[in-house]
C-alpha cells in the first residue's frame, strides 16, 4: 500500500499461481469484492492485482483470466506492471 497525505492511494496484491487449486478461487472472489468496494465507495485510490505463474498459461487459467477482465480494468503480470509503472504513477 502506498499512502498520499496519510490516505491509501495505491493498493497492491501480488501472487504467483503455479497450479490450479482452491486458493485462486478464494483469492479471485476477495479481489473482485475489494475492487468493487473501492469503486462503489468512490475512494480516491487504485487497486492493482499483479499476478504471474504457469497456471495462467493453462486453458483453465486463460479462461479464468478473460472472465476476470469483466471485473478489472487490467490485471498485470510483473513484466507488464514494470513497463507501465510510470503511467500508473500519474494517476
Amino acid at each position: 500500500m502506498i499512502f498520499d497525505d496519510f490516505k491509501p492511494k495505491y493498493l497492491f496484491e501480488l501472487n504467483f499461481y503455479s497450479t490450479e487449486g482452491t486458493k485462486i478461487g478464494i483469492n479471485e472472489g476477495e479481489y473482485i469484492e475489494l475492487n468493487n468496494y473501492i469503486k462503489n465507495k468512490n475512494f480516491d485510490c487504485y487497486f492493482f492485482w499483479i499476478t504471474d505463474g504457469n497456471y495462467w498459461l493453462t486453458l483453465d487459467g486463460r479462461d479464468r483470466f478473460f472472465n476476470l477482465l469483466n471485473h478489472f480494468n487490467k490485471i498485470y503480470n510483473i513484466n507488464i506492471f514494470m513497463e507501465e509503472i510510470n503511467h500508473i504513477k500519474t494517476k
